[in-house]
């Protein structure tokens, strides 16, 4: 299949499925009929709700990129139906392992409502006894564990090198966003229904509308926590709108089931509900047929796809190349998305100086505060950090020192800017862009001629971010490490080899490959600084010491010619490698039996 078409198809799915697996876990709750048919109604108000276009959870959010959101909604219902039935069922957790193992490799955030559910059921779930249900769920939660940790437990030693985006969503309209007009039938109704639940408090329905507004206030409540842990906070405020609805359907059934209704009303009513959800659902659609087939259509089919095929041709090369960055600008949407350029490592082999994940190293502040240099409309997702007025004739000793050759802008004022800087020239004109290249060569690798200053690394990024902002040719780097005599000595004494080599100049070369940097350099025994993010699974092939050195980078003193930096020796990982794929196979080993074993009886 066409990567395209597999694309188009893996993003749609979670939506077309959502309102099945909200019908299958209230299925597998055994609510009576017709319950889980008005709560997959239900969810459609849900999914087409438009108030908003990030979070995640609706159509717009999943066409705006969140679609591994929805799948992690999809599993996670999934999750709670199929753990209920197997352990009622008395029998081991084995589809519940796979579905919540799922839900941890999608979405870390929904991620978090599981223990929450776990916890939930243990305490109200009946007829069984706790002790009944404590040995499977701790098999529950130590199978999925398993299945994900070769991807959760990197995900958690990643957190101190990545930036963290604590972002509190601000609007005129947030309390709109999260509660819509159209969101207020759904509360009115499981406010009302909550007399009707009560008198059935015993009932499949009252638990699992417990179970929701369980779930909702804990969502409620993350709202206020997450900005202060580095989380972004309306996260998880499209599963509360999830929740509602969901009680809203619920309240509305337990209605239409009342005795004081005519018997024969009861198909006419129940059908005219159906149709009310259906229709309401439907009511809210505006802006998706639109982005649908803006989404689908392809690139092939927008405006701007000619100029961007020969714009990439032109920059055409490889990962070893000079990094390009680029001014941010809405008028790239002629191309498919404002973000279309962070798809040259597809279209042109090259990096790019933006990551298509905004939080993905260290250096994210230093990328932001670039592109605000270069861009007139920056996006300045990091509030926390400085976003400086465009500023071109800046530039040039920042593209050196983050090995940055070429320069895509748009605005014309940006490129007069340009046409007018010396150490730049125009490589093509691609209509809205136009490249520019810096004259000189940029390298990924720098020998400094003075020895570095050592900072305390506690508070590493915000100092490392100020010297990137006073940054010029003649700033000293830094090292982030407590000082000490052996350090010194190294350090002191790389430097000794350079003053011995007096004005030999050393000729330096990478080649970069996804995984890997080798390095080729005529001075061995001093000290380089390779312009890439530092990372503790960062290991060289010599067993030389990597030192986290200003604005991020790798600091190393290469004990030969030639060097080789992979990415990901990580013992931990190796081992969480190992145990996830153990897991996987004793899963289905023990599946398998399982099923046999019953077949047999």
């Amino acid at each position: 299949m066409p990567l395209g078409r597999a694309f188009n198809i893996g993003t749609f799915f979670p939506i077309l499925i959502l309102p099945v697996c909200v019908y299958i876990c209230l299925r597998s709750f055994k609510v009576k009929f017709p319950t889980p048919i008005f709560c997959a109604l239900a969810s459609l108000t849900y999914l087409y709700n438009e108030s908003f276009s990030m979070w995640g959870g609706n159509v717009l959010s999943t066409l705006a990129g969140q679609f591994a959101y929805v799948y992690a909604i999809d599993f996670f219902l999934l999750g709670l139906g199929v753990m209920h039935w197997e352990i009622r069922k008395k029998q081991w957790p084995f589809l519940s392992i796979a579905a919540f193992a799922i839900v941890a490799l999608s979405h870390f955030y929904i991620a978090l409502l599981i223990p929450l559910a776990v916890i939930y059921f243990l305490i109200f779930d009946r007829p069984l006894l706790f002790k009944e249900k404590i040995g499977k769920i701790l098999a529950l939660g130590m199978g999925a564990f398993a299945l994900s940790c070769w991807f959760v437990v990197p995900l958690f030693q990643n957190a101190p090198w990545t930036t963290a985006y604590a972002l509190t969503w601000s609007s005129a309209n947030l309390f709109n966003e999260v509660l819509p007009n159209f969101f207020w039938h759904y509360l009115f109704f499981s406010v009302i229904g909550i007399y009707f639940l009560w008198k059935e408090k015993t009932s499949q329905e009252s638990y699992v509308y417990g179970l929701c507004f369980f779930l909702a206030a804990c969502c409620f409540g993350f709202y206020f926590l997450f900005p202060k842990i580095g989380l972004v906070d309306v996260r998880l405020m499209p599963y509360l709108q999830l929740s509602l609805v969901i009680m809203g359907a619920i309240a509305v059934s337990q209605i239409t089931q009342q005795k004081f209704w005519n018997r024969k009303l009861y198909w006419p009513l129940n059908i005219i509900v159906a149709s009310s959800l259906l229709f309401w659902g439907s009511r809210q659609i505006n802006l998706a047929p639109g982005w649908m087939n803006w989404n689908y259509s392809g690139w092939e089919k927008k405006q701007s796809y000619p100029q961007l095929i020969g714009l990439s041709k032109k920059l055409n090369g490889s990962f070893s190349d000079g990094r390009v960055i680029y001014e941010h600008n809405m008028v790239s949407e002629s191309a498919g998305t404002i973000r279309v350029f962070e798809m040259l490592p597809f279209f042109a082999r090259r990096s790019t100086y933006e990551s298509v994940y905004m939080q993905a190293n260290i250096l994210a502040p230093q990328a932001f505060y670039l592109q605000a240099l270069v861009s007139k409309t920056p996006s300045c997702p990091y509030s926390q950090f400085i976003c400086p007025a465009q500023n071109l004739t800046n530039i040039k000793d920042y593209m050196k020192l983050m090995a940055i050759q070429d320069l895509i802008l748009i605005t014309p004022s940006s490129t007069d800017v340009a046409n007018k800087m010396p150490e730049l020239e125009s490589k093509g004109k691609f209509p809205p862009w136009e490249i520019f290249s810096l004259k000189e060569k940029v390298s990924y690798v720098e020998v400094p001629d003075i020895p570095p200053e050592y900072i305390e690394p506690a508070n590493y990024k915000n100092i490392f971010f100020d010297w990137f902002v006073n940054y010029n040719s003649a700033s000293k780097f830094q090292i982030a490490t407590k000082q000490n005599a052996n350090l010194t000595a190294v350090i002191n004494e790389s430097f000794s080899e350079k003053n011995k080599s007096g004005s030999k100049k050393c000729v330096t070369s990478v080649d970069v490959q996804f995984d890997q940097v080798q390095l080729d350099t005529t001075c061995p025994g001093q000290f380089h600084v390779l312009k890439f993010a530092y990372h503790p699974t960062w290991a060289a092939s010599n067993n030389e010491e990597l030192y986290l050195t200003s604005p991020g980078f790798i600091g190393i003193i290469p004990k030969q010619s030639t060097v080789t930096l992979k990415w990901g020796q990580s013992l931990l990982w190796k081992i969480c490698d190992f145990i996830s794929w153990v897991s996987f196979f004793i899963w289905v080993g023990l599946a398998f039996w399982y099923e046999k074993k019953k077949a047999s009886n």
